[in-house]
């Protein structure tokens, strides 16, 4: 029975972590971009980090782009940028 319950538990936990790795995504209007900090904000002000892997002169503001992100802390990560 502990042995079930352990098995059992570390699943929950496991799943736990993997929920909150979890990436989101959203819609929008680019308003800024900022190339040398690597961010960039859509017309709701909602601020974005780009990792390195991201060119933001593929960027201009106005376009309208679908954002997969991830929250690490009070930043959202970009993993990747659809127009």
């Amino acid at each position: 029975m502990n042995k079930v319950l352990v098995t059992l538990s570390a699943a929950v936990l496991m799943l736990s972590g993997m929920a909150a790795a979890y990436a989101e995504e959203t819609q929008g209007m680019l308003k800024s971009i900022d190339a040398a900090k690597m961010t960039l904000t859509l017309e709701d002000g909602t601020e974005f980090v780009m990792p390195a892997t991201v060119d933001p002169a593929m960027l201009k503001v106005g376009d309208v782009v679908t954002i997969t992100y991830e929250n690490q802390g009070d930043k959202k990560i970009v993993s990747e940028i659809a127009k």
